[in-house]
Order: structure tokens, then C-alpha cells, then sequence
């Protein structure tokens, strides 16, 4: 393909059209440290990568939420042709390929005098070929000086300032702005504001704005070396308040803003070469990922504070003896840094229990990190806990840290531990005894800095006796022993859990709260609460968004009228048995909706469909 060249092209969103050349490897995706940013619905963070590969483009998804299809088939990997179709979310994007540019640059001629303004193609990489030896001295001097602003800025601004002082040190420019919008839709004006701006002598100058939207109309950098002779920028009222003589601007890449970075110069003084306007734009380019990293951390910084304030406090609530006796142990366990295991059936709140030892022991200020051992298909386990090196298996092609790495400091809940295969078991076993692991495919030891505390619905020492979990690996997990009453045996808890989870549901969906009736208080006490707290809540949630009236009734909470288990006639069964025919009426409450079962019930879905092979279950016609 000597001739000829291969790039993505697509229409956003917006109805915008974009193009771009494969000349080197592009991560796609919405992170800020993506070559090719696409922030749009069904795109992950880093959602795949596309790189040459001889006259064709090799493609790899990274693990994308969503997939990668290429002509609709999807995939992991794939090799592209002009031609081929590749959906990313709900972005339809196609190779073509397009006839190479003989330049780097192109030159247009504006006016008269033949005016020559050098255009930095947004394609052509950095640094462009037969850039000389001092003149790439004085770009990675000004480069690095770049990257050393970035890394000692706290905030956008600040790092907007930095490297415009920074530029106008490099180049021959004796003043310049950073302007920055929000991007315009439905025919919005543009509205530019200046975020950062600098003179090297005296006050700053105006900015020429018919630069600025020859600049954002072409979507690339623009060197203009004299404007007095072009009569466009000549007469334009700001350049000739400010005296301009030489002026360049690049636009800056960011997700959601627009924005430009604007040089100009009094006198001719030292040539400006369009080496120096790649360079621009190369820099203009550097800047924007780091503010719109920046501008992701702030912005997660402020929603993180305001969740922790308009967040109700997690609590156990319940002055039941049960829950009296239970907050002591959650107490002494928070003092020592042993591991705990949590037991109880689905929805008694174990996870609560461990977001308690967690916020009052000594690692508070770490991480809590929660994993669902059972939600995770057995052939991810290990990659999910101890992390990848880059290689280790087909699709491995960065390193991954894993969430024991990623709780160091603080706290690692293992939910469902019972249900680990048992290679992780042994794996998981040697990690409590060592606190050291390797990751998959690593040959360097890890130590991990980490409290666990595990929580599990099954009878354990029943599973040891099968086989189906290590005995060795229970007593190490068994430190200290926590089990989460079921609401059944702290009935005199339900009207206090109820008033409280009304309002926090309340809040969640932005309505207001309402009582419970005589006869919705009466239904709450009789039923047997097989699915605990968490049925509660659903019952609950279910009866506020439903009930028309200015009060719950018995009939919005969507419950059978039965007495407690404890008090009705028969024989005594097992859990087990009780534990059956309550999966069963939720599946038949549900018609056999595994997905609805699964969150009434309060787990994974694929325990569910273990279940329902254990206990023989079919689904009635």
C-alpha cells in the first residue's frame, strides 16, 4: 500500500464526521490516556486497540464491557481491510482507504500577496522527519518542562498556565491564551473564555478570533508568519489593537469542551518553521489529556464528597437482643486485624457487617474492596483477585492489578467464599498464611497488605465434608466467627427497619416517603421473611413507587398473608427444604425470570442457576 493509507471514519453522536489515519497504535476508548478518544454510550474506558499491520490493521479488543464486532461478527482479535465495519457501543465506524499525503504540512495562499499560512495535519505524527538536531534539543527541553507542570499541578488551571509559560519560554512568541468552551449543539454560539493567559512584558494583548475559528473550523494548527500582508487578518480590529505581527494556534483535544491554544508575536524577530507549529500541536495535544485527566479526578473528587454527604449513614438498625449482641462482635472484631468470616443466609446484610469492621478498625482510611466470588466464571477468578502480567494468556496485553493489590492498605470482603473453585482455594490459602502471592503469569512475589474478611450463605463444615471446600483453608478464614441473625428471629426490629429503609428509598428515587397503614404493619409481622432484609426492601420499594394512596396498604406490599414459620402447624424441615420451596415461589412469582429471581433472592445469577439444578427444579408449563 505504498500509496495509499487506511483510517477510521465515523459520524458521532452529534452527526459529526470524523476521520483519522492508522500510522501508529491507537487505543480507543473514553480514558483520558486513549490516542483516540470516543466518549460515547456503550464505549469503555479502554475498549480496544488498532495498530498497523503491514498493508492491513491488526485489531484487539481490551477486555471491553460490550464487545468489538467487526461486520458484525464479534471478536478479540481481527485483521481490517479497506472496507470493513467495526462497532465500538453505538459508534459505527469503517476502514477506508484514502490516498497518503505527500506532506506533512499543506500550504494554502490567501489574498494578493500570496500570503503563506502552513496548516499542521492533525494525522502527521510528532516529530515530523527532517526535524533538525537543535531544533528537537529545544522541543524536548520545552517538552519536558511540559510533563514536569503537569506533574506538579493540582488542578486544569493550573496546568493551562504552566505549559502556556512554558511555550511562550520555547517558542519566538511574545504572549498567548488558552480558551476553552463548552462544546455548542443545536446551533449554540460559541462562547470562548480565556482560562489562562501570559505576556512576557506588560499587559496581554487581545486575541484575534478570526484565528481562532480558522483554527477550531479545520481542526488544525495554523501558522500565520506575517499577518500584515494578508488582508483577512489585517483589518481585523484585534490584531491590529495588539500589534500582532506573527501568530500561531492549535486547537486543544478534550472530552465535552472546546478549546485552543493561541501564540502571536509583536516583530518578526526569529523565524517560526512549521517544525515549531507541529510541535504545537503535538503539545496542545499533551495538554489536553492532562486536563481532562485532571478535570476526571476533580470531578470524581466532588461526587465522591457529595455521596459521602447526602448519603444516609449505614447502619445496623435494630435494638433487638440479636442485633445488640451482634454490634459487640462487629466491635471487638474491628479491634484486631484477624481474619473474619460472616455466615448467614441471603440478604441478613453480611456485606454491612464487613463495611462495619472495615470503618471502625485501623484501616478505615484504606480501600474496602468487594468481590462476589460467585459472580465470577471460574476461568477469570485468579486474573479478577491476584492480577495478569502482560502475555500471561490470549488477550493479556497490559498488566492488570488485581483487587488484592488494589485493597492494599485497607480491606478485601470475600462474599460468597464458598463458592471459590478449589485451585483458587488452594491459592487463596496461601495468601492468608503468607500474605504473598504472585500474579498470573508473574514471576515476582507481591506481599499484600490487606485484612480479608469473608462471608458465605452455605453450611461450610457440610462442604468440607463433601470436598467441595478445603477444611484448612475454613480455619484459617474462621479467626473470628460472625453470624448475621435472620429477620425471622429479631421480628421486634421490623418496625424501626422499616420507617428507616422507607426513607432511604425515599431518597434514592427522589420521592417523598410514606407511612405504613394498621394492615401493611400486620402483613410485615406475619410473613416469614425467608429473603431477610433484602426481600424487605424490595417489598418496600416496590409498595412506595406502586401505591396510589397517602399511606402503604397490606396490598401495595405484594406479599402473602402467612403466619411465621415458627408458628405454623406440620413437622419441623430442614433450611434446606425451606430454603427449596422459597427459590421455587420466587421463581414462579417471577415466571421463571432468573434475572428479577436472582435480585429478589440477593444473588448472583449463577448460583441461582445452581440452584435450581440442586434442588431438581422445573419450570411448570
Amino acid at each position: 500500500m505504498a500509496d495509499g493509507r487506511l483510517q477510521l471514519v465515523w459520524t458521532d453522536a452529534r452527526g459529526e464526521h470524523h476521520a483519522t489515519d492508522v500510522v501508529r497504535p491507537l487505543r480507543i476508548g473514553r480514558a483520558p490516556e486513549c490516542e483516540l478518544l470516543l466518549d460515547e454510550e456503550g464505549v469503555s474506558r479502554i475498549h480496544c486497540e488498532v495498530r498497523p499491520d503491514g498493508d492491513l490493521l491488526a485489531l484487539i479488543d481490551l477486555h471491553s464491557t460490550n464487545g468489538t464486532y467487526v461486520n458484525g461478527t464479534r471478536v478479540h482479535e481481527a485483521r481490517l481491510k479497506d472496507g470493513d465495519s467495526i462497532v465500538i457501543g453505538r459508534l459505527l465506524l469503517r476502514i477506508e482507504e484514502h490516498e497518503a499525503p505527500a506532506d506533512s504540512y499543506k500550504t494554502c495562499y490567501v489574498g494578493p500577496d500570496d500570503v503563506e499560512v502552513a496548516i499542521d495535519a492533525a494525522s502527521s505524527p510528532y516529530p515530523p522527519a527532517g526535524l533538525s538536531f537543535e531544533t528537537g534539543q529545544r522541543h524536548l527541553q520545552a517538552l519536558y518542562g511540559i510533563l514536569r507542570v503537569i506533574g506538579d499541578s493540582a488542578d486544569v488551571a493550573q496546568v493551562l498556565r504552566g505549559a502556556l509559560r512554558t511555550i511562550l519560554d520555547t517558542l519566538p512568541f511574545d504572549f498567548g491564551y488558552v480558551l476553552l468552551s463548552a462544546r455548542p449543539i443545536d446551533g449554540e454560539r460559541l462562547d470562548l473564555q480565556p482560562v489562562a493567559s501570559h505576556a512576557k512584558e506588560g499587559a496581554v494583548p487581545p486575541w484575534s478570533s478570526t484565528v481562532v475559528r480558522r483554527v477550531l473550523s479545520s481542526g488544525q494548527a495554523v501558522l500565520a508568519n506575517d499577518v500584515q500582508a494578508e488582508p483577512e487578518l489585517k483589518n481585523a480590529k484585534s490584531i491590529a489593537a495588539a500589534r500582532s505581527v506573527r501568530i500561531a494556534c492549535a486547537p486543544i483535544p478534550l472530552r465535552g469542551r472546546v478549546g485552543v491554544l493561541y501564540v502571536a508575536a509583536r516583530g518578526l524577530g526569529s523565524p517560526v518553521l512549521p517544525d515549531d507549529v507541529a510541535f504545537l500541536g503535538a503539545a496542545a495535544r499533551q495538554v489536553g489529556l492532562a486536563a481532562d485527566a485532571l478535570a476526571e479526578r476533580e470531578s470524581l473528587a466532588r461526587e465522591n464528597e457529595h455521596l459521602r454527604q447526602a448519603a444516609p449513614q449505614r447502619e445496623l438498625v435494630g435494638a433487638s437482643e440479636p442485633m445488640r449482641r451482634l454490634r459487640e462482635l462487629v466491635t471487638k472484631a474491628a479491634q484486631v486485624d484477624a481474619t473474619v468470616l460472616i455466615t448467614g443466609e441471603s440478604g441478613t446484610g453480611k456485606e454491612l457487617v464487613a463495611r462495619g469492621i472495615h470503618a471502625a478498625s485501623a484501616r478505615a482510611a484504606g480501600p474496602f474492596v468487594a468481590v462476589n466470588c460467585g459472580a465470577l466464571p471460574a476461568n477469570v477468578v485468579l486474573s479478577e483477585l491476584f492480577g495478569h502480567e502482560k502475555g500471561a494468556f490470549t488477550g493479556a496485553t497490559a498488566r492488570r492489578i488485581g483487587l488484592v493489590e488494589l485493597a492494599r492498605g485497607g480491606t478485601l470482603f470475600l462474599d460468597e467464599v464458598g463458592d471459590l473453585p478449589l485451585d483458587v482455594q488452594v491459592m487463596l490459602l496461601r495468601l492468608l498464611e503468607e500474605k504473598r502471592f504472585w500474579r498470573v503469569g508473574g514471576s515476582e512475589e507481591v506481599r499484600a497488605d490487606v485484612r480479608f474478611v469473608a462471608a458465605t450463605h452455605r453450611d461450610l463444615d457440610a462442604a468440607c465434608k463433601s470436598g467441595a471446600f478445603r477444611t484448612d483453608l475454613l480455619f484459617r478464614l474462621k479467626v473470628v466467627a460472625i453470624a448475621t441473625p435472620p429477620l425471622r428471629e429479631r421480628a421486634s426490629d421490623l418496625d424501626e427497619l422499616a420507617a428507616f429503609l422507607l426513607a432511604d428509598i425515599a431518597r434514592a428515587t427522589g420521592r417523598p416517603t410514606k407511612p405504613l397503614a394498621a394492615d401493611a404493619t400486620e402483613r410485615l409481622r406475619q410473613h416469614a421473611w425467608p429473603g431477610n432484609v433484602r426481600e424487605l426492601r424490595n417489598a418496600l420499594e416496590r409498595a412506595l413507587l406502586l401505591s396510589a394512596g397517602a399511606e402503604i396498604g397490606a396490598a401495595d406490599l405484594g406479599l402473602a398473608a402467612a403466619p411465621l414459620l415458627a408458628a405454623a402447624p406440620g413437622p419441623l424441615v430442614s433450611l434446606a427444604e425451606v430454603e427449596r420451596e422459597h427459590v421455587k415461589r420466587v421463581l414462579a412469582a417471577t415466571r421463571w425470570n432468573k434475572t428479577r429471581a436472582a435480585e429478589i433472592l440477593g444473588m448472583a445469577r449463577i448460583t441461582l442457576y445452581e440452584k435450581i439444578r440442586a434442588f431438581g427444579l422445573e419450570q411448570e408449563p
